[in-house]
Parts: C-alpha cells; sequence; structure tokens
C-alpha cells in the first residue's frame, strides 16, 4: 500500500480575527489568531482553493514561520525569510519564472510591541529577496509582487501575496500604506460592487463570516434582512453564497440606496439556486410597520458609528423594538456587528422579548467591534402563551 504524497504547497489565508474558527470550517485548514494555515498537495489544488476560498481576505503562498522566535529583531527576520523560506514551492504558486526579472515590494504588518520599526522589517525582507535573486528591482508604485511579513509579539509570518498586488497609489507611490495586508477579496468572486463617495464598502469575506456566525457556520435559508444595508454587500452575499435566501436590505440614505438597487441588479447572474435580492430605502426604526411581524429568519447588519451615522439613544430603541416584532420567533436570530455594546444593552433592556445569546469581540479593518446576538426569549413566548390560553 502506498503512502499519499506529502503536502507540497503551504497557504496563509488571512481572515477577520475573532471569526477564525467559522472560517477555518469554511475552507478547511488550522485556525489561529486571524490566519489559517492550509495545506495541499498540488497546484491545481492552489487554484481550486483560491477561487473557491469565499472567506479570505487575503491569500499569501507562505514561505515561512516561527512561532517563537528568541530576541527577535529585523537582522534576525531576514535570516530566517532568507535560510528557512520554502522560496521554490512558494514562486510556484505565484507563477514566478525562473530567469526572468521581476519588480517587487515588501509590506510588514506589526504588532508594535518590539523595539524596531516595520519599515526595519521591510527593508530587511527585501534584502532577503535580493540575496536570493540579484537581478530583481523594488517598486512601491508598480510591483509585480508583494512579500509579506506580519509579526506578533514573538511570531513571525512571512509569505508572497497570491493575486497582483492591489493597494497603494500608482500615481503617488510614497503615499501607499504598506503597514496593512492587501485587498483581495475579489480573487474568489466574479462579482465587483459600485460604491458612493459617503459610504465605506464591507469586504465581501466580512459579509459572508457575519452570516456564518449568526447561522452558527451551516448554511443560511429563508427571509434575511439587513435594516441598515448600505451598499447592500450582506443581502448579496446571503444570495449569492446560499441557496433558497430571500435577502433584502433597507436604508435610510436615497443615495446609498440607489447604489445598493444597482448592486442588487448586478448580483442577479450569480444569485445561488433559488434565492433572490433586493433593495429599498426605508428608516429601521419604522420596520415593523413595512414587513409582515415574525416573517423574518435573519437580520445581519452592520451598525452605522461616527459622529455623522451613529444612531442616537431614542432611534436605537425604536430599532430594537422593530426587531423584537419581525423576527420569526424561536428560531429567528438577530446579529448586529457595532463599535461598542453599552447603548445597544440599555436600548436591549428596554425590549423584554429579545434574549442576548452570544457577544462576541472582532477586529474588523483594524477596529475593535463587537458582534452581538439575539433571539427573541422563550420566557417571553411561554408568557404569551399562557396569556392567550387564559383569554
Amino acid at each position: 500500500m502506498s503512502t499519499p504524497p506529502p503536502h507540497q504547497y503551504a497557504l496563509l489565508v488571512l481572515v477577520s480575527g475573532g471569526l477564525e474558527e467559522l472560517a477555518g470550517k469554511a475552507c478547511g485548514g488550522a485556525a489561529s489568531m486571524g490566519k489559517i494555515l492550509v495545506k495541499v498537495p498540488t497546484l491545481d489544488d492552489v487554484q481550486r482553493f483560491v477561487r473557491e476560498c469565499r472567506v479570505a481576505q487575503t491569500i499569501l503562498a507562505l514561505l515561512t514561520y516561527d512561532l517563537a522566535v528568541e530576541g527577535i529583531s529585523a537582522r534576525q527576520i531576514e535570516t530566517i525569510m532568507y535560510e528557512q523560506s520554502a522560496w521554490d514551492a512558494a514562486e510556484e504558486i505565484v507563477g514566478i519564472e525562473r530567469g526572468e526579472a521581476y519588480a517587487f515590494r515588501a509590506s510588514c504588518v506589526r504588532d508594535g510591541l518590539h523595539d524596531f520599526k516595520s519599515y526595519d522589517v521591510m527593508r530587511t525582507m527585501g534584502h532577503a529577496v535580493l540575496m536570493r535573486h540579484p537581478d530583481w528591482s523594488v517598486s512601491l508604485g508598480y510591483p509585480d509582487l508583494e512579500y509579506v511579513g506580519i509579526v506578533f509579539d514573538r511570531s513571525v509570518f512571512l509569505g508572497i501575496v497570491v493575486g497582483k498586488p492591489q493597494r497603494g497609489s500608482q500615481a503617488r507611490p510614497e503615499k501607499a500604506d504598506f503597514n496593512v495586508v492587501p485587498y483581495c477579496d475579489y480573487m474568489s468572486r466574479d462579482l465587483q460592487l459600485g460604491s458612493v463617495p459617503h459610504c465605506t464598502k464591507m469586504r465581501p469575506s466580512v459579509a459572508l463570516l457575519l452570516l456564518l456566525f449568526a447561522t452558527d457556520g451551516v448554511p443560511m435559508h429563508g427571509n434575511m434582512l439587513d435594516i441598515m444595508g448600505g451598499l447592500g454587500t450582506i443581502p448579496i452575499e446571503a444570495a449569492t453564497n446560499f441557496t433558497y435566501v430571500n435577502a433584502l436590505s433597507g436604508d435610510i440614505n436615497r443615495a446609498t440606496t440607489s447604489q445598493a438597487i444597482k448592486n442588487c441588479q448586478l448580483a442577479r447572474p450569480h444569485l445561488a439556486e433559488g434565492s433572490s435580492v433586493h433593495a429599498r430605502d426605508w428608516d429601521a426604526a419604522g420596520l415593523d410597520g413595512l414587513v409582515e411581524h415574525g416573517s423574518i429568519d435573519w437580520i445581519v447588519t452592520d451598525m452605522p458609528f461616527g459622529n455623522r451615522t451613529e444612531l442616537k439613544k431614542a432611534d436605537m430603541a425604536r430599532v430594537m423594538r422593530a426587531i423584537s416584532l419581525v423576527l420569526r420567533p424561536v428560531t429567528g436570530r438577530c446579529v448586529l456587528l457595532s463599535k461598542g455594546y453599552k447603548r445597544l444593552d440599555k436600548a436591549a433592556t428596554d425590549v423584554e422579548e429579545l434574549e442576548l445569546l452570544e457577544r462576541r469581540m472582532v477586529i474588523i479593518g483594524g477596529f475593535v467591534c463587537y458582534l452581538s446576538k439575539y433571539s427573541i426569549s422563550n420566557d417571553h413566548l411561554e408568557s404569551t402563551t399562557v396569556g392567550d390560553s387564559e383569554d
């Protein structure tokens, strides 16, 4: 009996911190601290994984990693990169041709608990690459390849971005930000959504993880609603990833809703079997007058925050009351992503029907945020049933 071939290619998948176990289940890898290590035997498997891994913000062809570097320094990271990297396998993943000269840049993401700077790591990484490829050149604005170093405490991960570098300004490369990971959600998606100037666009990979958090990692079906839907990213992800989902996005801003409607139209050729997606304008606080009571299986919403858009206390209370009326009893789930949770808790205390099932701290776009999952309280259902029977 022959033994299977050893794993040859290693990928490092970067996802939203706090949601690693959901992402790990979705793409089949060992998850920790916002990173998932995946090993596959062939290049065909690599290409298939990149096309199908829809929870990834960034995928790196892993060069090497070390979880406990003694006396960590920028110079030591250079030595680790040059001497311990699986250069051939990683370069094969990203399609580097032997004998060809490439332009590259190096980036670093670091937790700050060191006596060296991210720039020092970028410089030593670049030196390690040039020692291996002396005929290559450095280009901040027009790179063919991007090498990324991730340094947290004594842990070091080094890799090459799978896909073209998608970050930085070609017009003004000196303004490019090299201490954040690249944005490459769309390697696994044929759909590119439009935007409007005043509204930020959620990464599709984050939207999908929020949906999986709502369902505890299982496929979603039924009626799904984003009550403050912005550009419609969350409902579109629901309708394109899960079968038999009726997804609806609503927002109070007319210009944003207009773009969300266009995005839903763009998404329709990509919908999963039996699914639909629509958008309309509304005030979420008046949701209970627009949606049939007890008809919504899933509410998943990124709550607005900041001086311009954050909800006032009275509006928050009205929104929570409306949610309690439209959410389906027993099985319905509501997930709210917010910058903080004290105002949310205050609003929820006045809505006895809602029960907090889980709260989780997550890292979204570099911000510490909180996911709160609600359902209709069983105590409320029992008291309602008793009251009905007495009548």
